[in-house]
């Protein structure tokens, strides 16, 4: 599937990571299917080539939820998060590593990361937010981050329910009280 993709789209970037990895270790980008190792598991994901840029950078978000039940299915998504960003300025051109990931190990080493000066802080500058940051900045440059969360609680509920089966055969395997 991946090869005929790539074969159909010779100037897509894609992004390969190894499924059992932290910290930036073993990611990618390619365009060609020879790069991608045959003899360990990845994950590759077609490369969003214009991204959402704040200050000219990559960013991600770090967002927490807790389930306490699948049936009925409750999730509560924690408020504070992280929002983590790439040290080096995005370009699609290059495959500088610190303009295209934002994991922490990569990034705060390079001479153009920023500490915060105290943990909840409002810094623009910094090269990690809280996520009450990133909102109060989406709300300052008119994006409704209302709307933003909205689509992010159902990316978690769909993500949940996708799963589910799985999730319900290893409770009724492992857990001796459902509820």
């Amino acid at each position: 599937f991946l090869k005929d993709r790539m074969d159909k789209n010779p100037h897509q970037f894609w992004i390969v990571k190894p499924v059992a990895s932290s910290q930036g270790r073993g990611i990618f980008l390619t365009k060609n299917i020879n790069d991608i190792p045959s003899n360990h598991q990845t994950i590759a994901s077609r490369y969003i080539t214009n991204p959402f840029l704040i200050n000219k950078k990559k960013f991600d978000l770090r967002i927490y939820a807790f389930v306490t039940s699948i049936i009925p299915l409750r999730i509560y998504r924690f408020k504070e998060g992280l929002t983590r960003f790439s040290t080096n300025n995005y370009n699609s051109d290059n495959n500088d590593r610190c303009a295209h990931l934002t994991n922490y190990a990569v990034n705060k080493n390079n001479k153009n990361y920023i500490q915060n000066k105290q943990p909840f802080d409002v810094d623009y500058n910094s090269s990690k937010w809280t996520l009450t940051s990133f909102r109060q900045y989406l709300e300052e440059h008119d994006i409704d981050s209302e709307l933003i969360f909205e689509k992010i609680d159902d990316i978690i509920i769909k993500t949940l329910i996708s799963c589910e089966n799985n999730l319900l055969s290893a409770i009724t395997k492992y857990c001796s009280f459902q509820e």
